[in-house]
């Protein structure tokens, strides 16, 4: 497969994301697919486990959107630099099993994926999220540590 067709199917599917077409997206997606959100600790496998990681960042913000800042292409597959817009209007999930109430705060978030294609289909995703900034946007966690004398 041509890189810039990968780079052109995660587009696809990051608008679909944002415009709450799931089904679109997973046009895209391998049976097989296997996701892992790194900084939450996360893993979804098949279709239903990618509409599964879909519904996860839509839940505690429902106008998320995604903007792909820029992308590394190759024919196995594309890495992209992108940053998550969104306004906290529900509860958020905690991996402990408690949830940290609506704040009404927006969010702004950097995060990098790699996705592996295998016959035009989304065959892998690996996400790597800033949930420090998260956190701290959210005022969950102080804006700067302390520092040492």
């Amino acid at each position: 497969m041509l890189s810039q067709d990968n780079a052109s199917i995660a587009r696809i599917v990051y608008d679909a994301f944002n415009r709450h077409e799931f089904d679109r997206a997973l046009e895209h997606v391998d049976d097989g697919v296997e996701i892992e959100l790194y900084a939450e600790g996360l893993s979804f496998h098949g279709r239903e486990g990618f509409r599964e990681m879909m519904r996860h960042y839509k839940a505690p913000w429902p106008d998320g959107t995604v903007e792909v800042l820029s992308q590394l292409t190759s024919g196995e597959g594309v890495t992209n630099e992108c940053v998550y817009r969104a306004t906290h209007t529900a509860p958020l999930p905690m991996p402990d099993g408690t949830e940290i109430p609506p704040t009404g705060r927006k969010i702004e978030v950097s995060f990098c994926e790699v996705w592996r294609f295998r016959d035009g289909k989304v065959i892998s995703l690996h996400n790597y999220a800033d949930n420090l900034a998260l956190m701290q946007q959210l005022g969950m966690t102080p804006e700067s540590l302390p520092t040492s004398p």
